[in-house]
Parts: structure tokens; sequence; C-alpha cells
């Protein structure tokens, strides 16, 4: 997995990811805004119109959505968005996206978690890694998503 870094950060109330993709930026940022994309990686999208001022939703489990409203957005480079779940305090998702020549680097800092960043921190590492594995062509089943966080979140532990 070309995980490049991550860690828990600003007083354990956000994660920082770093991740490179073998992909084009265009590939990574259409994965990320587009509603038939972000249902193979992240969750079933209701709204999925990112364009500044408007509304995003994503289910993420049966009746659980996650609402986010855009602040900024330069497509292929940067998207800025609140999120919040029902039982969670309103969170900032700021992802940066950089061309090279290997592909695509994704900087993804969530932000204002307070006392879930431990659990986001495995939460985007399982993503991005649908998501990496949804771009080189060989998407993972949603439906495996949470036995696949529950490893990543005992491999993290036990590695501690």
């Amino acid at each position: 997995m070309p995980q490049l870094n991550s860690w828990i950060g600003s007083e354990n109330s956000s994660v920082i990811h770093h991740w490179q993709f073998p992909v084009t930026t265009d590939q990574v940022w259409h994965a990320w805004t587009q509603g038939a994309q972000l249902s193979k990686w992240l969750g079933e999208p209701r709204l999925a119109n990112f364009e500044v001022g408007q509304v995003v939703e994503i289910q993420h489990a049966l009746d659980y959505w996650c609402t986010c409203l855009i602040q900024r957005c330069e497509p292929g480079k940067l998207l800025i968005m609140t999120r919040k779940f029902p039982d969670e305090n309103l969170s900032m998702l700021e992802l940066r996206l950089t061309g090279n020549s290997t592909g695509t680097k994704l900087s993804l800092v969530h932000s204002q978690l307070s006392d879930q960043a431990t659990n986001y921190l495995t939460g985007w590492q399982a993503h991005l890694q649908y998501l990496e594995d949804l771009l080189c062509g060989t998407p993972r089943p949603m439906t495996d998503f949470w036995s696949f966080y529950e490893k990543l979140a005992a491999d993290a532990k036990q590695a501690n």
C-alpha cells in the first residue's frame, strides 16, 4: 500500500494521511467527487454536488449519513469541507492533490475530531486503501469494509 505516512496531530484532534496513488490527479479527483465512484470506496451518496456552498450527503451504514458542506473547491487540486455525523461534532476535512512523476500525492487532514482521532486514523486508512484498490482496477467489496477496518485497528493496537 503506497501510504507514505500518517499520524494523529494537533493535540490528538486531527489525523493526517499522505498517500501516493499511481494514477493521474484527474482520476483521483473523479473518484472523490463522482457519486458512482464514491459508492465503491467511501459510501453511498445521496447528494454529491462538489461546488462551494453545496451540501454533500453520503450514507456510510444503514440510516447513518454524513453531511458535508463544501467550503472550498479547486478541481483537481483542493477540496475543503465540513463533515457532520449525527452523533459527532462538526469536523473539517481538507484534501490536497499534487501530481508527480509517479502519479498523485494526496494529503488529507481531518481536523476538529476531539476524541475520535484514533478511530478516524484507522477509518481513513481503510477508505484510502479501498480508493487505491479501486483506482488500480481491483476494487474491494464494500460489504467487507468493517472487517477490513477491524483488522487494521487490531494491527495498529498490536503495534503499539
